[in-house]
């Protein structure tokens, strides 16, 4: 008998360990419903995180994207898109949405007046240049390719952010003010003078303004206002980018 009930305690025991094996390839947080899972996960953990992405604010789900239909994940300044055709680290890109709201707004950056080409920063691609107040935070972020944590390379900040597509120009803010405004291709930088560096320079939330947009948004009826049988496992929220 005694044998009998330590068989049952240890399978209890095994039992009870497997679904945290399984949670730990997932990242959750006590401010939203949704986690990010698996390939998401570890790339929003490897590139930045919450200063570079912030939350989630949906699950992973199959969109269109153009003529093709990944699997995508919204995010407060970002929307992930998972391309199994591409090798690590380039299967999960980032969605072109400074140029998509840029657009949902009626704007042709392709007509915005250009940079001077001898200007510093300048990229003939798109014939702009990066304001001075932005080139730090531009030049010191990106994507992690080339496995020097300590630096970026160009190539990284690119993935990340884009080009320039934009000259820098005062735009309102969300809260109404009005700031100095620079538009990249998957990012939109505002200077914010009245803060300490590095929080100077902030991302707009076009993740939010991109989710938000899209026609099927609405939550089915009945979903919990918090993920059940995910355990909020994120780092404690923090200021940032």
């Amino acid at each position: 008998m005694r044998r009998l009930l330590l068989i049952i305690c240890f399978f209890s025991l095994f039992a009870a360990a497997a679904p945290a094996q399984a949670a730990s390839n997932e990242i959750c947080f006590q401010q939203v419903p949704d986690c990010l899972t698996f390939r998401f996960a570890s790339f929003w953990r490897d590139n930045g995180g919450l200063a570079v992405f912030g939350l989630p604010l949906s699950p992973a789900k199959n969109e269109q994207v153009g003529d093709q239909k990944y699997k995508v994940q919204y995010l407060e300044r970002a929307r992930f898109e998972l391309h199994k055709e591409n090798a690590k680290p380039y299967d999960v890109l980032l969605g072109l949405l400074g140029a998509d709201r840029l657009a949902a707004q009626g704007r042709d950056w392709q007509t915005f007046p250009k940079a001077d080409p001898s200007a510093p920063h300048y990229f003939a691609e798109t014939g702009h240049a990066i304001a001075p107040q932005f080139w730090g935070f531009w030049s010191s972020n990106g994507l992690e390719f080339d496995g020097n944590k300590k630096a970026k390379s160009p190539a990284e900040s690119l993935a990340l952010f884009g080009f320039p597509i934009s000259e820098p120009q005062m735009e309102p803010g969300s809260d109404g003010q009005m700031y100095l405004t620079q538009w990249f291709q998957r990012a939109k930088f505002e200077y914010h003078p009245e803060n300490k560096a590095p929080y100077d320079v902030l991302l707009g939330l076009l993740g939010a303004d991109a989710y938000h947009a899209a026609p099927q948004q609405s939550q089915p009826a009945g979903k919990p206002a918090k993920a059940i049988g995910c355990a909020p496992n994120a780092p404690a929220i923090a200021e940032g980018a």
